[in-house]
């Protein structure tokens, strides 16, 4: 009895051990991720962006931070009830709201004909690309397991590691099936800042929204961007006081969308306005 109370003690020693360093590298890796884009420089390729016009985002995804309780826990629980908040109908409307805004925006900017989400998704090469990169065991952007961000991707899209992993082949191939000179990934991070008030004890206090966007055009055989712009930011967005649970997330969601087409209309206007008058 003593050696098998020592083996389950070593045991639990050992898996201590095991969660301390997933959360170390954890750790390591969220830094990595919320910092990556601004190592990179923004370019702009003055030669090819010019003869670029028709544009697919075909990977895009969002950090969505969520809003905490006094105590610093998330406080949005129906997670259980649509398979994930990333899942929710309020966040998958603001999603699909949020990319076709920022797909009128910088299309009408840079005077290209980018896909909205509707036609992109409904095309058959894409909706096959994206049922098999996005089903199973699949590399994510591990910023998402902070315990306050959540890795939000739009239904039937692929999400940027996903589109990263794509060869520059799979790449033509899926542009000649899009019909389109040009692919892209939308990187977006949501920042939340929350103040002290007796309301935010219970989880249900006011916050603010700032929108992140890390945007890349490529043509599809090359690595090289035509046009990358990153950590542009919107403006801040204040949300009001906030109910429980289905109602809050609607006014999470009206509050991410609305910081989203803040930014939207930011980055669209960094398009090089020689471009434009051609």
């Amino acid at each position: 009895m003593p050696q098998k109370k020592a083996l389950l003690r070593q045991t639990d020693n050992r898996k201590d051990i095991m969660n301390t360093l997933f959360k170390f590298i954890t750790t390591l890796t969220i830094a990595s991720a919320l910092t990556a884009c601004a190592g990179l420089s923004g370019s702009y390729d003055a030669d090819r962006a010019p003869k670029v016009k028709t544009v697919a985002i075909v990977g895009f995804e969002i950090l969505q931070e969520m809003p905490t309780d006094g105590l610093g826990i998330a406080k949005i629980s129906d997670a259980k009830d649509h398979g994930g908040i990333e899942n929710s109908p309020q966040l998958q409307l603001s999603i699909k709201n949020a990319y076709n805004d920022f797909a009128t925006k910088v299309g009408k900017n840079a005077n290209w004909k980018v896909m909205s989400y509707e036609n992109i998704t409904a095309n058959k090469a894409y909706a096959s690309k994206t049922k098999e990169a996005m089903s199973g065991v699949r590399s994510i952007n591990f910023a998402a397991t902070n315990g306050k961000h959540t890795l939000v991707t739009a239904k039937n899209m692929l999400d940027v590691t996903a589109f990263r992993k794509m060869k520059p082949e799979e790449r033509a191939q899926m542009a000649k099936a899009l019909n389109v000179d040009a692919v892209a990934e939308l990187m977006v991070i949501q920042t939340i800042s929350e103040g002290f008030s007796m309301a935010r004890i219970s989880g249900d206090g006011p916050f603010d929204y700032t929108t992140r966007l890390n945007f890349a055009v490529f043509e599809p055989m090359s690595d090289t961007p035509v046009w990358r712009v990153n950590n542009v930011d919107g403006e801040k967005i204040s949300s009001t006081v906030l109910p429980k649970e289905t109602i809050r997330l609607e006014k999470i969601a009206k509050t991410t969308l609305t910081a989203f087409q803040s930014a939207n209309s930011n980055l669209a206007a960094k398009y090089p306005a020689a471009v434009k008058a051609q």
